[in-house]
């Protein structure tokens, strides 16, 4: 089951006026209510990897357009009231509709 996001990250997101990579994801996916260990299967990247770039590392140029495509279906459902999501279900089904499979 995923864990909600910490306290100690979100005032760090909260803090932070930098424009990285990561935590403008970050920022969404709090915002959607994606949990980052969805974010993991969708970008097809490690809960670990996806923890660093949410905590300021930056983002690999392999990984960068797969990471841009996220963050723009993420600002797009938002304005459109798709997300953010009710439940982890509606997260989950979410992510699984994004990337076209069950996980």
């Amino acid at each position: 089951m995923p864990r909600p996001f910490g306290d100690k990250l979100l005032l760090e997101l909260d803090r932070s006026t930098s424009t990285n990579m990561g935590l403008k994801l970050a920022r969404l996916c709090i915002e959607a209510k994606i949990p980052a260990a969805y974010t993991a299967v969708a970008l097809e990247a490690s809960k670990t990897t996806v923890h660093k770039w949410f905590r300021g590392m930056g983002v690999r140029e392999s990984r960068s357009k797969a990471v841009k495509a996220f963050i723009e279906m993420l600002e797009r459902d938002l304005a459109d009231g798709t997300l953010p999501a009710k439940s982890l279900k509606d997260a989950k089904f979410y992510i699984a509709a994004a990337i076209g499979t069950e996980f």
